[in-house]
């Protein structure tokens, strides 16, 4: 489905320009662009929607390919071979996107006489210019309950659903032609590990998300126009196109790793305090995206012309491909059986897929096993099981027992 025009103050960035409202005016004509991973996450909620709209399962969809075509996608067809920049539909994908997909099945099965609305469009620039945009999904019972859905397919950061101000935002849109007795606000995101689960629920009531909108997003909006609305850094900056430009965040990040330009090398974690080890490991995505970030827009700047001392352009190791055009499978079709063509082992949930299926009696869950993950570090909010860590002399010592 075409997106509406960019909304300047939309719910997904509701986070960001109602902390930092100054972050608008920074935004300007900057040219945002998409990560690898947003593209990913818009092709799997393109395969969400097909399968809403069409009532089908993701599984039916394993193995083809998604492909952005202008400013939508497309799913080629079964047996299609995907190129540079297409999505391939994957079992992880597919089992994210089932997720969501019974989420909302079960909520159908529980109102059903609620009417369910895919990709539901509003517009609040009545309130504020420039306020408008596209939620997931919504099932909704006029007099009964309003249920908003989100669907996050990021794996990298756990998003809390509580208060979320891009749900009470996508709410705001739904609600606002008709009357509900309670909202539920729901994000399922299956790719990211968090204490209560992928799917997380939290409820709001009419008064309560009208307030919200009178004494906080409508004054952040109107702050956003001033020309000098405060520009303040913190986690709501990741995803900002100015963060490469933004001097405050430039500060912030000096701030965090007690160096500047002319101070080389940064501190040794082995001098630091466990206070400023903290401080480091909290801020280190929001480093982390903000050198990406500044290295996108160096780049940037080259291509169109402009130096960049010390710096140059230089061209990505790229490996040799097929010809478009060429059929392949014709020309190559007396040598399918000598070894032209590549044989792969299915996965093992394809393979047990297969065998149930068919009706196949083989013992596959006798040869499938999944190893120990090795060790990372993580927040304490985590809800895996924290690995207590072995002393080497300890382990030395086991040896010789």
């Amino acid at each position: 489905m075409p997106p509406l025009s960019h909304a300047t103050l939309g719910a997904s960035s509701a986070y960001r320009w109602m902390e930092c409202p100054g972050s608008i005016r920074l935004c300007q004509g900057v040219k945002s662009s998409s990560s690898v991973y947003a593209e990913e996450g818009s092709a799997a909620h393109h395969l969400a929607e097909r399968c809403l709209k069409k009532g089908e399962k993701a599984a039916q969809y394993e193995g083809r390919f998604i492909r952005r075509v202008g400013d939508d996608f497309s799913i080629l067809k079964s047996g299609a071979t995907g190129e540079d920049g297409d999505f391939e539909i994957t079992e992880e994908m597919v089992q994210a996107v089932q997720t969501y997909l019974e989420v909302i099945a079960s909520d159908v099965e529980t109102n059903p006489h609620a009417k369910l609305e895919i990709e539901h469009r509003f517009d609040l620039s009545k309130f504020y210019p420039g306020m408008f945009g596209t939620n997931d999904a919504c099932l909704s019972q006029p007099f009964g309950k309003l249920i908003v859905y989100d669907f996050k397919y990021g794996a990298g950061h756990a998003v809390e659903v509580g208060r979320n101000p891009q749900l009470l935002y996508y709410a705001l849109g739904a609600y606002f032609d008709s009357d509900y007795d309670e909202i539920e606000c729901v994000i399922v995101q299956p790719r990211a590990r968090h204490k209560d689960g992928p799917t997380r629920r939290w409820t709001t009531y009419p008064r309560d998300l009208e307030e919200w909108a009178r004494k906080q997003l409508l004054p952040a909006a109107e702050k956003t126009g001033a020309p000098d609305a405060p520009v303040i850094a913190g986690t709501w900056c990741k995803f900002c196109p100015a963060m490469a430009s933004c001097p405050t965040l430039q500060a912030h990040a000096m701030e965090v790793v007690k160096s500047d330009f002319q101070t080389i090398p940064l501190p040794n974690p082995e001098h630091l305090t466990t206070d400023e080890l903290v401080k480091v490991l909290q801020s280190e995505d929001l480093l982390k995206t903000w050198l990406k970030s500044v290295s996108s827009y160096a780049q940037g700047l080259l291509e169109q012309g402009q130096a960049v001392p010390g710096f140059k352009l230089v061209r990505k190791r790229a490996n040799r491909r097929w010809k478009d055009g060429v059929d392949l499978d014709n020309r190559l079709f007396k040598y399918r059986d000598l070894g032209v063509y590549e044989k792969k082992l299915l996965s093992p949930a394809k393979m047990e897929k297969l065998v149930e299926e068919k009706g196949w009696e083989l013992p596959v869950h006798e040869w499938i096993e999944k190893p120990e993950g090795g060790l990372v570090i993580a927040p304490e909010s985590d809800r895996r099981a924290a690995v207590e860590a072995v002393s080497p002399a300890i382990e030395f010592c086991e040896d010789f027992v």
